[in-house]
């Protein structure tokens, strides 16, 4: 049984599940990301909570492109970078370790691109 052409899709789906979680937590549960925000965030004339928001605005958005299979390649790029970004402003600690696997995972949804379950490119069959 060749189980291979399913990691991929698994593979999307799964991050798009991470970054709307990620998400929605910034919108909706702003104050357990607080600690997280890197030290020139509090020197911001933005407030925190504007800065959660519009992060969340983001992940959610690319997120659910990626779920539904849109410009895959795009959204899988840009939460990779915006990852790494992050990882770079927090500094070395446990959570930068594991947001280093979750930038490469989206890395490599980038290289692969469309999979057979990606809607855009089941709609371009018909």
């Amino acid at each position: 049984m060749n189980l291979r052409k399913y990691s991929l899709i698994v593979l999307r789906i799964s991050l798009s599940f991470l970054f709307l979680w990620f998400g929605f937590t910034s919108i909706f549960n702003y104050e357990s990301l607080l600690g997280y925000l890197p030290s020139f965030a509090y020197s911001l004339s933005i407030s925190l909570k504007t800065i959660l928001l519009f992060n969340g605005i983001f992940e959610i958005s690319f997120g659910l492109l990626l779920l539904l299979g849109f410009y895959v390649r795009i959204s899988a790029i840009l939460l990779s970078l915006h990852t790494l970004i992050i990882m770079l402003s927090i500094g070395y600690n446990d959570v930068v370790v594991r947001d280093f696997g979750i930038a490469l995972a989206a890395f490599s949804v980038f290289l692969n691109g469309e999979d057979e379950w990606c809607l855009r490119k089941r709609l371009r069959k018909k």
